[in-house]
């Protein structure tokens, strides 16, 4: 596996070429995973009024706490006050009663269904799409790959025209960007971050909301934006890009498989994953990085106000969480995504009331067929299967890190392109 990258903490893909990781790799993990759980147990403590230091104290004894207490985890939480009380479903339906009272029934408290609440909300978001001067919003998440791709992936083309159809629509005054991702495609990227540009350019202001993470090409196209929310641990930055290119011929040596044959040009051929990787191929594939790591400043560079050199120190593939970010210039108000909603409509002045609509494919006749036949399809499975269902996932639950793993490589390794990609998580 050839691994081609700039950026000394760029640690997508090490796990290919690496048995451990890299000095740059470990220090910036260690950074940013410290950054979290400071934060962590700060919210934690705050809403259990306990000291950091308790916390700490439970994750680092737990062990011990659950050996005096001949393993029950639930006390080991009401001691250290993590929990309130240790209750039975029924106890948990009385004690919600005596705070919200009985339903009319008297077997229950006062609730709405979440498929209640849904269509509630929905119909009340399609009677202000009637008004002028509605806040758009565009949801990336997933991982970018190029062309049309499906809900849950981020394709270059279908976000683009996401974007495009909120720019052109006379009724959408303001766009709220929601990423959620790791990156992938840099020429998807660039796709996507051209279309913001674009809105901008039109005069309509852009607010990026940033969800847990906003990585790599998640940044990338995030860069142009009027303004870039963030909360304090979402986990972003990661400006690098890297391309991966494996060769087969060592291992199709052992076999006694050889590959010959001639070219025209100083590069025929030199692309087979059956023949050594040429020095003149590794120079362009390295060359072909640096641009792109180039642009990517650029980028980050005119969107965030900062000189090439600032950016370059921010970059080299290192990854920082949203207080960090937001101290560094690369986010500039930590909030949610209803705090970048707000922010939209003030920079585009629309009054109160204005309607938030969520930008989306239009499916097909056929398309829309498909989907609800699927989902009442895994209804009944799981009703009908619902056991077997549960204990053939529950085996197969152990090997799950591994088939995520080979499904990425296939996505993004595979691909022989530039990608901008964070494999940063927290797990």
């Amino acid at each position: 596996v050839h691994l081609f990258r700039v950026g000394e903490f760029k640690s997508a893909a090490e796990d290919l070429v690496r048995t451990g990781m890299s000095d740059e790799d470990r220090l910036e993990a260690r950074v940013y995973l410290e950054a979290l759980w400071t934060s962590y147990k700060a919210t934690v403590g705050k809403a259990r009024d306990l000291s950091p230091e308790v916390i700490d104290q439970y994750a680092n004894g737990y062990i011990d706490a659950l050996r005096t207490n001949s393993g029950d985890a639930a006390r080991v939480a009401l001691e250290a006050g993590l929990v309130t009380g240790i209750k039975t479903a029924d106890e948990v339906t009385t004690r919600v009663q005596e705070l919200v009272g009985e339903d009319e029934s008297g077997g229950g408290y006062p609730a709405i269904d979440l498929g209640d609440y849904t269509r509630i909300h929905a119909a009340e978001q399609q009677l202000r799409r009637g008004a002028k001067g509605r806040v758009g919003v565009v949801v990336a998440s997933g991982e970018i790959l190029d062309g049309r791709q499906p809900s849950g992936v981020i394709g270059g083309i279908t976000t683009a025209d996401l974007l495009r159809e909120a720019r052109d629509d006379d009724d959408i005054a303001a766009v709220v960007l929601r990423i959620d991702s790791p990156g992938g495609s840099i020429f998807a990227s660039e796709q996507i971050y051209r279309e913001v540009a674009a809105i901008k350019a039109a005069g309509k202001p852009v607010v990026v909301s940033m969800g847990d993470l906003a990585a790599s090409g998640g940044y990338y196209v995030a860069a142009p934006a009027d303004e870039i929310f963030a909360s304090a641990t979402t986990i972003t930055g990661s400006i690098g890009i890297y391309s991966v290119l494996p060769t087969l011929d060592r291992t199709l040596g052992k076999f006694g498989v050889t590959v010959d044959g001639v070219g025209t040009t100083a590069l025929s051929g030199k692309l087979r994953l059956d023949r050594p990787l040429d020095p003149l191929l590794k120079d362009y594939l390295q060359l072909n990085i640096e641009r792109g790591y180039e642009l990517f400043v650029g980028h980050v560079a005119a969107g965030r106000n900062k000189t090439r050199d600032q950016v370059d120190a921010l970059g080299r593939g290192r990854v920082w969480i949203g207080s960090e970010a937001k101290a560094q210039g690369l986010v500039d108000t930590l909030g949610g995504f209803d705090d970048a909603v707000k922010a939209a409509a003030r920079r585009a002045n629309l009054k109160p009331g204005y309607a938030v609509e969520r930008v989306e494919p239009e499916l097909s006749w056929a398309e829309q067929l498909a989907m609800q036949l699927k989902v009442r399809a895994a209804r009944l499975s799981g009703n009908v299967l619902g056991p077997a269902v549960g204990e053939v996932q529950a085996a197969l639950e152990p090997l799950a890190p591994l088939s995520r793993e080979l499904a990425r490589v296939k996505r993004l390794a595979a691909s022989q392109k530039t990608l901008a990609y964070c494999f940063c998580s927290v797990e």
